[in-house]
Order: structure tokens, then sequence, then C-alpha cells
């Protein structure tokens, strides 16, 4: 899924203030056009019941080692989750 990159630049400027990557103390970012799902392990089978947790992310990679750091779609705003999702996934917990 893409996502609206003016608001990730947003998240950037409030948050992302001279970040250094841990591993190799780059400065040099690139990010993913697309929101990815984490999904929760459910021993390396396909989960078969819609009770599984999944995590929406976007991926920021150092470019100069290549690690790799994760932020929170919903956590940063960038994705909007509608509030009926949210009441599913709590009638679900």
């Amino acid at each position: 899924m893409k996502y609206d990159p003016k608001k990730l630049a947003e998240y950037f400027k409030k948050n992302w203030k001279d970040a250094e990557c841990s591993i190799c103390k780059g400065t040099s970012w690139s990010t993913s056009q697309n929101i990815f799902e984490l999904r929760e392990y459910n021993g390396g089978a396909l989960p078969t019941d819609d009770l599984i947790s999944l995590a929406p992310v976007i991926p920021i990679t150092c470019k100069t080692c290549s690690q790799v750091v994760f932020i929170s779609a919903v956590g940063s705003e960038i994705l909007q989750v509608k509030k009926e999702d949210k009441d599913d996934k709590n009638k679900k917990d």
C-alpha cells in the first residue's frame, strides 16, 4: 500500500533529528514508497483465522550498511486507522 510522502516528510521533520545509524553511524537513509505488514509469527504456517496480529510499518534503510529501521505507520499517523477497524480488533482481543 502506498502512502502520502508528505506525511512521512512531516514525521521526519518533527521526529528524525540528525538520525544516526546505530551500527555504522551513517546518516544517509532511504525510504520505501510502501507500507508493509509485519505479522505475528505462526510457527512458519500461514494463519487460517483472523486473530493474527499485524503491524503496518514503513522500512527506513541505512544507505551505508543496509540496517533497516521500521516506523509504525499508525503511530506516526501516516496511516489513519478507521474507528470501525479499531472496534473490530477490540472485539477479537
